[in-house]
């Protein structure tokens, strides 16, 4: 690894800390910089900006969180016409997580909400992967009208990430919510708050009861947001 890659590496993971320790909104480049031993003037030959740093974050947990939903298809053979079981999964991960790891549920609330130009850049590199090639939904909606319905899931997830991480709203009720607003075109599918439960304590809890936060595994794996992006 070369000495710039290494240093943006080092400018990641204290920013990762940092926004673990004080959230996004309080996190500043100064204190990126400093923490890190270099001056304010020298994280901006790095990056842009912190959104690109909190972005990158972002980044690797939702390619954490096709993984898991993948190894689940693939671990209890769910078929491709069980379209609700891989939905279930993948937002009753989310939103257990959100609600779990505290912190991170924070900072991805802030995230969201103060730079949620750089989430949706962010997101939308996801979405066909996630809603055609894991959930299996067919679409005929134009790009327009597929874009648009995608920015309104991301309001629509923001809102439900808050009140869940926040103890207004289990993780049960914010899957219920997502599904009676209907809100993924296409989807049209019902099923009860206690179904929910049952489907996190069979399915979520073994695999994901015991995950480590986003910035542990960051450490534990040694993240290199360049190899990675």
């Amino acid at each position: 690894m070369g000495k710039k890659n290494e240093t943006k590496q080092l400018l990641f993971l204290t920013a990762a800390k940092l926004f673990y320790q004080h959230g996004y909104k309080k996190t500043t480049i100064r204190m990126i910089a400093q923490e890190s031993g270099f001056a304010h003037v020298s994280f901006l030959y790095y990056y842009e900006n912190k959104a690109e740093l909190g972005a990158q974050i972002i980044d690797h947990y939702l390619r954490w969180l096709v993984g898991q939903t993948m190894l689940f298809i693939e671990q209890n053979d769910i078929s491709e016409n069980d379209s609700l079981s891989r939905f279930l999964f993948y937002w009753t991960t989310h939103f257990y997580y959100l609600k779990t790891d505290e912190l991170f549920g924070r900072f991805y609330r802030e995230f969201s909400n103060d730079e949620s130009e750089a989430f949706y850049r962010v997101t939308a590199k996801y979405a066909n992967p996630v809603f055609t090639d894991i959930f299996h939904l067919q679409y005929n909606r134009s790009e327009e009208e597929l874009r648009i319905d995608f920015i309104l899931l991301n309001s629509i997830d923001a809102t439900l990430s808050r009140l869940c991480s926040q103890g207004d709203l289990s993780v049960s009720g914010a899957v219920e919510k997502l599904l009676e607003m209907n809100v993924v075109a296409g989807y049209g599918k019902t099923i009860s708050k206690d179904e929910i439960d049952r489907f996190i304590k069979k399915y979520c809890f073994p695999m994901i009861g015991s995950s480590k936060g986003i910035y542990q595994r960051f450490i534990d794996e040694g993240i290199n947001p360049v190899l990675n992006a």
